[in-house]
């Protein structure tokens, strides 16, 4: 018994000893040493990763939102009608005793400039890159808030992000910077937008658009859909196999 229990010491003792070596390594690794350019351009894609999946996170929603809610996601009273859950915008507004309505004239500039304000205040509550250098041999040095711009393109939303990061070794003067992100989204936002366009210059011109002729025309590249929820009609447009829809309204005047 006295035997078996010095072996069980010795063995404790062996795991303290190869545990504190593991120690001494880590700590002189990673914080003893100063950093290589590899190590810190390494954490850089680290951060960079974080960044990104901040981004995919907090833009996704507002981006089909939008969609969904014809353009606009602030909806003021008077300017929308409940369909399906959501509030979707008017496009066009009727005109008394006519057949035609008057475009809203809903313009991209705008629809950026609503992502921009919810993205970036998302990315504020989201972003932080202060642990990444906790207990490191470098430290994380960034002197603003991320500041957003976003570019509707035809098959995706591209977010830009001003937001200096600075990794810095604490001990050399070694440091590597990164300024600007970017991250793509894959919504045909702008597309659907010009469909939109199209059909509304019907409903401006014509008091109707005929969703039929479209997709023939355009050899069936779009799925269009017109409900008439009394007095108003509601336009639903998605891309052939892209489940990302654009919808929005067109006021109609009760009988």
């Amino acid at each position: 018994m006295q035997k078996r229990g010095q072996v069980t010491t010795f063995v404790i003792l062996g795991i303290i000893i190869v545990a504190l070596i593991l120690i001494f390594l880590y700590v002189r690794e990673t914080i003893i040493l100063p950093p290589t350019v590899d190590d810190l351009n390494l954490e850089m894609d680290s951060i960079r990763k974080h960044i990104n999946d901040c981004t995919l996170n907090v833009a996704d929603d507002p981006i089909r939102t939008m969609g969904l809610q014809g353009g606009y996601l602030a909806t003021p009273e008077g300017t929308y009608r409940n369909y399906n859950d959501s509030k979707v915008s008017y496009l066009c507004y009727s005109i008394e005793d006519s057949p035609t309505c008057y475009n809203r004239l809903l313009l991209l500039n705008g629809m950026e400039e609503e992502l921009k304000d919810s993205i970036e205040f998302g990315l504020k509550n989201c972003i932080d890159v202060s642990n990444f250098g906790r207990f490191r041999n470098f430290d994380v040095l960034t002197n603003k808030d991320p500041k957003v711009n976003i570019e509707i393109l035809s098959n995706k939303v591209l977010v830009n992000i001003d937001y200096p990061v600075t990794l810095k070794s604490k001990r050399d003067s070694l440091q590597v910077n990164q300024d600007k992100f970017a991250v793509s989204l894959d919504y045909p936002l702008g597309e659907l937008y010009d469909v939109a366009q199209e059909l509304l210059n019907g409903e401006t011109q014509l008091g109707d658009a005929d969703i039929l002729a479209y997709m023939v025309v355009n050899q069936g590249k779009y799925k269009l859909y017109k409900q008439k929820p009394y007095p108003d009609k509601v336009y639903i447009i998605r891309k052939e196999g892209n489940p990302f829809t654009f919808q929005f309204a067109v006021q109609g005047q009760p009988s």
